[in-house]
């Protein structure tokens, strides 16, 4: 399978906006969002590569300087999130500089947390697609929830322990706004994917499976997952209502446009927290050229309340962090409308 060195996602029904810079904003719906794009340097069996700067359609980017704090920032942005990387707590100099790391079983840094709007949070860590509990300013847990006020911005220490001998994918990913009840758009995770390298840099494979086929005739939907009620259905699910120790029945709709095969991890969570997918605690797949394919999935909902279902996806599991001169670090950047959550309310 090869790899594909300048992805960009086509979404079917949302309109994705992104700005990659050294420092960088990623601006959609109206919110403005702090990223950060950096060399890759991955050691002495892969070479260095500098990012490009782009910019979104809106044509303009913006560059902030040493000179330029936060609150400056948040000032002239009313609708502004940022969520960086970082190796010490210092804006914008501790900014991370790399997408692989090698480490010594942990792996450690700084989190960076800015709004404008006060928003509450939740945060969390896969590795190797599977969620891990970490440390958070010395806490240890599956997920940490975190309050900002106001035109507030805090640096959270966060560290990865037990991480076993061999290459790893990282993924570091916060959901803004994670208990609202109202219809709201389903793609809400923003975060960074990383390749972590602890001792040997041995990588154990997954076996890929290809799903069901709904038809070779795709022209729009590519590296993106729709969660429906139907199969082979293009209609995302925003809500749902349903009786308590009943099944939920539901499908993960998934298409490639680019790339001749296109590999992908699909990760499902309920309240934030990870369940199987059948037997497997990750769906690994795959899908050629112009498919859409359609997983079908269930799940047992037990507890009454207000429930959200969320499913991830990530193309390209594995793929090596190298990229030629030239072309960004997408792997790097942040990644968004990779989500879907439905709102469950059991009764």
């Amino acid at each position: 399978m090869r790899r594909m060195h300048n992805r960009r996602y086509l979404l079917a029904s949302v309109s994705i906006f992104l700005i990659v810079l050294l420092i960088g904003v990623l601006e959609l719906k109206h919110q403005d969002v702090d990223r950060d794009i950096s060399n890759l340097d991955t050691g002495s069996e892969m070479k260095s590569y500098k990012s490009l700067q782009v910019s979104t359609s809106f044509g303009a980017s913006v560059t902030v300087s040493d000179n330029v704090s936060l609150e400056d920032v948040m000032r002239s942005r009313p609708n502004y999130f940022g969520f960086g990387l970082y190796s010490k707590p210092v804006y914008p100099a501790g900014i991370f500089k790399s997408a692989v790391h090698y480490v010594n079983g942990s792996f450690s840094g700084y989190l960076l947390l800015a709004n404008a709007n006060g928003n509450d949070y939740i945060l969390l860590v896969l590795l190797d697609y599977r969620e891990v509990p970490f440390y958070l300013n010395g806490t240890l847990n599956l997920t940490h929830h975190i309050a900002l006020g106001n035109m507030k911005y805090e640096f959270l220490r966060f560290v990865i322990p037990n991480i076993s001998e061999g290459r790893h994918d990282v993924f570091i990913g916060v959901f803004p706004g994670p208990y609202s009840t109202e219809e709201q758009d389903p793609h809400v995770l923003y975060g960074f994917r990383l390749q972590i390298i602890s001792g040997s840099p041995l990588l154990r494979l997954p076996t890929f499976e290809h799903p069901q086929v709904c038809t070779r005739n795709n022209t729009e939907l590519d590296a993106y997952v729709l969660l429906t009620d139907t199969p082979c259905d293009n209609t995302l699910w925003y809500m749902a209502s349903l009786k308590a120790n009943s099944t939920l029945r539901h499908f993960a709709i998934l298409g490639n446009t680019r790339d001749n095969v296109q590999t992908f991890a699909l990760v499902r969570l309920l309240d934030y927290r990870q369940v199987p997918i059948g037997n497997r605690s990750v769906y690994f797949g795959y899908l050629y050229k112009n498919e859409i394919v359609s997983i079908p999935l269930s799940m047992n909902i037990p507890k009454r309340g207000t429930h959200r279902l969320i499913l991830l996806y990530f193309s390209y599991p594995y793929e090596n962090l190298e990229y030629p001169l030239g072309i960004e670090n997408v792997n790097l950047r942040f990644i968004n409308e990779q989500s879907n959550v439905l709102i469950l309310h059991v009764g």
